[in-house]
């Protein structure tokens, strides 16, 4: 729905060939941005971009660098130029 109301630019419709994957519940909105993880620390140290299937695995490394002390935030865009 979010394709076809775009008038002003060229749009795709890209349908991948592999599993969806699991869905990621959204903590968050910020600038057309799903907020998949908000950072513990007040700033964060690292922002994680996550497209699409990615979103587990990256949810995973935020973990893996909070073990290490290092606070990070994960978003997921809802369209990559």
């Amino acid at each position: 729905r979010e394709a076809v109301a775009v008038d002003d630019a060229p749009t795709v419709v890209r349908f991948s060939k592999g599993a969806v994957g699991p869905a990621v519940k959204a903590v968050g909105k910020a600038g057309g941005m799903d907020i998949l993880r908000e950072p513990k620390a007040a700033r964060p140290d690292v922002l994680i971009v996550s497209v699409g299937a990615l979103a587990p695995m990256c949810l995973e490394i935020a973990d893996l660098l909070d073990a290490q002390g290092i606070s990070s935030t994960v978003v997921d865009p809802r369209w990559v130029k």
